[in-house]
């Protein structure tokens, strides 16, 4: 796999900040622990990683019906088949305060002291299924 990152990444605290030595395999200048989201990946490092493992990036309506358009044919109480989740309504501000507050009732990875604000981000898969019983669809990381 080719990629290769400088030691240095940015992180949004007020703006962004240089994090010396924080990086896709150490997010918070520690080493990652298994089942940790990849974090501080741009487009292109997300599309080569994909591709390596035969795989590609979801376009926009892919992800959004995956997150929000309920496709099981006997989906739990409180979704229905062929309806999107309600409230529907997720402003992209909505997403900014969670991402910078933490992920709604969760405890971040983040050590502490790490960020000037929130948490971090949690493990994949510990925050409630949503639609179609998939996790982490609204703001465990920035998407």
């Amino acid at each position: 796999m080719l990629l290769k990152r400088k030691v240095v990444d940015l992180s949004y605290e007020s703006g962004f900040v240089q994090k010396p030595g924080w990086t896709w395999r150490t997010p918070y200048g520690v080493p990652a622990q298994d089942g940790e989201p990849a974090v501080h990946l741009n487009q292109k490092e997300a599309e080569s990683i994909c591709r390596y493992f035969g795989k590609r990036l979801p376009i926009d309506a892919e992800w959004t019906n995956a997150a929000f358009l309920e496709q099981r044919v006997k989906p739990p109480v409180g979704y229905v088949q062929g309806q999107p989740l309600t409230p529907i309504l997720v402003t992209a501000l909505q997403l900014f305060r969670t991402a910078l507050v933490g992920c709604g009732d969760y405890k971040g990875l983040a050590p502490a002291g790490a960020l000037n604000r929130g948490t971090g981000h949690v493990m994949t898969g510990s925050t409630r299924p949503g639609a179609n019983g998939m996790h982490d669809m609204g703001g465990n990381v920035w998407e």
